[in-house]
């Protein structure tokens, strides 16, 4: 009987464990993987605290952060100042016995995909690039950041005073076929000066490719002249490459292709200078960020939110926590060619390291084509939405961090997040937004309790 007794006890303790244990936040997985979040009213808290939040220097490259897309151009933003952008990229190949690539050569040209979505500034007028050779071997171990010195060779091409097309395609004729290209970016390299830098490496360069990226360093894409916008490209789509056209003989026609696929090393170099800005009073405290937020990619200013712990969080069951952020309209930002950001994400400020809050990692994770984010925005939001009151329609950034809220409900913590760019390296994007304090649009966190 006392066996008994003390086996229906231990059930009914264990019962009771689990029960608690599966009701703590951070036990609760996929609740929070909707939209209804989107639609939640709750009560606002305007108890929030923003700071001013910059960094020098930015990592551009290393083995566990990679870029897909690459902004190269020259920015005079009247709110963010000035910014110049550069690409590096090895030139990657496959290796081949023939090399009869090396001669007879008719042309050399290289080609860039177009990213059309990442285009800033005053991109249809005149813009001016030029293409050199890199002498540094990179090394795809080595962390390469926005300021970064690399040794340049020879110049080897450029395309100075164009207006890029991002919508029209592009027909080549190759032998008696008509190929279309997609958008893109095509710069005849000077072929005596490429061609030969290649015939002096010795053969074994042109049969390993772990000897050419020692030998050869790669090219960088720099802007110059007067160029006022910025160009977005995607180095690892097919279309980019570097492609010599050659002829064996006087009816046969041949190419073959160096490739800046996802195994090459490839960042931007970048340079910003805020001076005398908005952007730059609101890094010196001089604009109070209870009143205006800036943030910017690249390594531009961002924003540290405190949110203070209350103790009307206690025994309540929380059913949403929405960071909501009003887009300023400011009479001097022109947004028509100086976007807002695509995508902001949240990083945890408390834990020691800067890592994504539980909601954007699980909403990455659990999103089915993280190329073009649809889940990502579902679940936790981070791009414009429009808002209509009385008539009035006002763009808004709205984040779930419920599950992050919940964590230092529990624990009786304050939270402190980092609000940036989700595209920091790839685009050049920025944002300002209405402060905490703003008397008629105030940053706020909206909590949804159950009843």
């Amino acid at each position: 009987m006392i066996k008994v007794r003390n086996i229906f006890y231990y059930f009914l303790v264990s019962s009771v464990l689990f029960f608690i244990a599966c009701n703590k936040p951070e036990s609760i997985e996929l609740d929070f993987l909707n939209s209804d979040w989107i639609l939640s009213k709750g009560v606002d808290t305007f108890t929030l605290i923003a700071k001013p939040l910059s960094k020098d220097t930015i990592v551009t490259y290393s083995t566990a952060a990679k870029s897909s897309s690459m902004v190269v151009g020259i920015l005079d933003d009247p709110m963010f100042g000035h910014s110049k952008s550069e690409f590096n990229t090895q030139i990657h190949f496959t290796p081949e016995k023939d090399k009869m690539y090396l001669n007879n050569v008719d042309s050399v040209v290289l080609s860039l995909r177009y990213d059309t979505s990442t285009f800033y500034g005053l991109s249809q007028e005149p813009i001016s690039l030029e293409v050199y050779k890199i002498d540094d071997a990179l090394n795809y171990t080595q962390t390469y950041y926005n300021n970064s010195t690399l040794k340049l060779g020879k110049k080897i091409g450029e395309k100075l005073n164009f207006i890029p097309n991002k919508k029209d395609s592009l027909y080549i004729k190759q032998d008696t076929n008509l190929v279309r290209l997609f958008p893109q970016l095509r710069i005849q390299l000077d072929k005596n000066e490429f061609i030969s830098t290649l015939n002096s490496l010795p053969d074994t360069a042109l049969q390993s490719l772990d000897t050419f990226v020692q030998l050869y360093g790669g090219i960088s894409l720099r802007p110059v002249g007067n160029t006022k916008g910025m160009l977005g490209f995607l180095p690892e789509n097919a279309d980019s490459k570097i492609t010599i056209f050659y002829s064996p003989n006087d009816s046969t026609h041949l190419q073959f292709s160096f490739n800046m696929g996802a195994d090459a090393v490839k960042f931007t170099t970048y340079e910003t200078d805020r001076k005398n800005t908005a952007a730059k009073k609101y890094e010196t405290g001089e604009i109070s960020p209870d009143s205006l937020i800036f943030i910017q990619a690249f390594n531009g200013p961002e924003a540290e939110i405190i949110i203070p712990y209350s103790n009307s969080w206690d025994g309540k069951f929380l059913n949403y926590a929405v960071l909501d952020f009003t887009v300023a309209s400011l009479p001097m930002d022109d947004i028509s060619h100086f976007y807002p950001s695509r995508l902001f994400t949240v990083n945890d400020l408390t834990a020691g390291y800067d890592g994504e809050v539980k909601d954007c990692y699980r909403a990455k994770g659990n999103s089915k084509f993280i190329s073009i984010f649809n889940d990502y925005r579902l679940f936790f939001g981070g791009t414009i939405t429009n808002e209509t009151n009385n008539g009035n329609t006002t763009r808004h950034y709205k984040m779930n961090i419920t599950e992050h809220f919940r964590v230092s409900q529990r624990q009786k913590k304050d939270i402190r997040i980092r609000v940036s760019s989700y595209f920091k390296n790839e685009t050049a994007d920025r944002t300002i937004l209405y402060g905490p304090k703003h008397s008629l649009y105030p940053a706020k966190l909206r909590l949804t309790f159950s009843e």
